[in-house]
Parts: C-alpha cells; sequence; structure tokens
C-alpha cells in the first residue's frame, strides 16, 4: 500500500489543488457513512471549467474490496474529456484505470484526439514502463459496459501488490497532463459541437451510472437511498 503521505487520492488532490478547488457542500449523512459492512467517504469540489470534482473511497469490509476513485467532469461547452482515476484494491487484484474519456466523437472532429489522446498515450506507456517489474496484465478488460465510453489509450492495469507504492509518479504524471489540457480549454463555439458534447457527456454520465459493476454491493450494505444518491453526487 502507499504509505500515509501518499496515498491515492491525496496524492491526486496535492496536484490538482492547481485548480484552486473550491469544496461543494455535501449532506453529512452522505460525506462519510460508516455500518456494519463497509464505509463511504466522498468530497466535492469545483472550479473554474470543471462542474464538479469528486473523490471518493468506498470499502466492502465482508470482501476486504477498497475502491478509491477520481471523477472531474468539465462544465458544458469546454473541450475537456471527463478524466477518471480509479485504484481498487481487494485480496490477490489490483486493479488501477486512468482515462480521459471523449466528450467529442473523436472521429467526426479527430482534432479532439490529437489534442488529448496522443500524449495520454504516451503517459500510458510510460507507466506501463514503470510498473513492468510487478505488471500482472497491462490490458485488463473490464467487464461492464462503462468500457464502450472509453478513450482507445485508457488505462487499465491489474497489478502486483507492491506496485501500488509505485503509483504516486504514474498519478503525478496523469495528473500534469490533465492540468495542461484544463489550461488549454476553451469553450467549443461551432453550436453542432456543443450540443454533441452536451449529449455525449450526458450519455457517458448515464452509462457509467447505470453499469457500475458495485452498485449491488452497495444497496445491500447501505441501503438503496443511500447508494442512489451517492451515485447521483460522483455522476
Amino acid at each position: 500500500m502507499m504509505d500515509e503521505r501518499k496515498d491515492f487520492l491525496s496524492r491526486i488532490k496535492m496536484n490538482l489543488d492547481q485548480l484552486s478547488l473550491e469544496e461543494v457542500t455535501v449532506d453529512p449523512k452522505l460525506k462519510k457513512i460508516e455500518v456494519e459492512g463497509g464505509a463511504i467517504d466522498l468530497t466535492m469540489y469545483k472550479c473554474h471549467k470543471v462542474e464538479k470534482l469528486t473523490f471518493s473511497t468506498i470499502k466492502i469490509y465482508e470482501s476486504s474490496v477498497s475502491e478509491e476513485s477520481l471523477l472531474v467532469w468539465s462544465e458544458d461547452n469546454y473541450d475537456l474529456p471527463l478524466f477518471w482515476c480509479n485504484l481498487t484494491q481487494m485480496p490477490g487484484m489490483n486493479i488501477f484505470i486512468n482515462d480521459f474519456t471523449p466528450l467529442m466523437d473523436i472521429v467526426v472532429w479527430p482534432n479532439y484526439g490529437e489534442k488529448y489522446l496522443d500524449d495520454l498515450l504516451a503517459v500510458k506507456n510510460s507507466a506501463a514502463e514503470q510498473l513492468k517489474e510487478g505488471m500482472v496484465d497491462k490490458a485488463f478488460t473490464l467487464s461492464t459496459k462503462t468500457a464502450w465510453a472509453l478513450s482507445p489509450h485508457c488505462t487499465i492495469f491489474s497489478l502486483k501488490d507492491e506496485s501500488i507504492s509505485q503509483l504516486a509518479s504514474i498519478v503525478d504524471q496523469y495528473c500534469t497532463l490533465y492540468l495542461k489540457l484544463w489550461q488549454e480549454a476553451t469553450l467549443i463555439e461551432p453550436k453542432e459541437e456543443r450540443q454533441f458534447a452536451q449529449r455525449k457527456k450526458e450519455a457517458v454520465r448515464k452509462m457509467m451510472k447505470e453499469n457500475d459493476p458495485g452498485y449491488y454491493f452497495m444497496v445491500n450494505i447501505f441501503g438503496e437511498d443511500k447508494t442512489r444518491k451517492i451515485f447521483d453526487l460522483i455522476f
């Protein structure tokens, strides 16, 4: 595991503090939840060009599962991808995910792909090289429809336990690239492209929310009402 000074979400937060994040008030009953079977810890922020940025930690005690996740949703009409960074740990398996999920069609408008996917591939290749000694699978397959939304250069690594401590420098690289994209992001001017981006954003949000494999496990532990509200905050 990363040590306390370099734990996964704290490392991301340290990098993204450059965005001048403003914390958003979350219902205290949802911000921290602790029940017999598990726990949830959630914080939300916003900033210029960003609709919402959520850090969430979800733990399922019986199966010893811990999921730490960041989702950064851009404001409507900005040419920014969805930034998703996730570490899920369980006995015998550690899955690291990072993606800049396109909110445009990169075939119809290839300039968007060139802008934020070419550099993403370079960072992915660098991460794979740094983690090669502890790599179990550098092309782990997600079994949910969420995978349909991801970019062609998404990172989905299965890692050995001893590799987790190396993720700090990997996270730094992905955050540095996102900060560059954020700084360069501009408003989408053509009406057709703005309309598509808004439609795609809501479709990605819906797909991720409806196909999260942890939903039913969470319902069993935290109840359907709280789980639904947590998902509404995250997605």
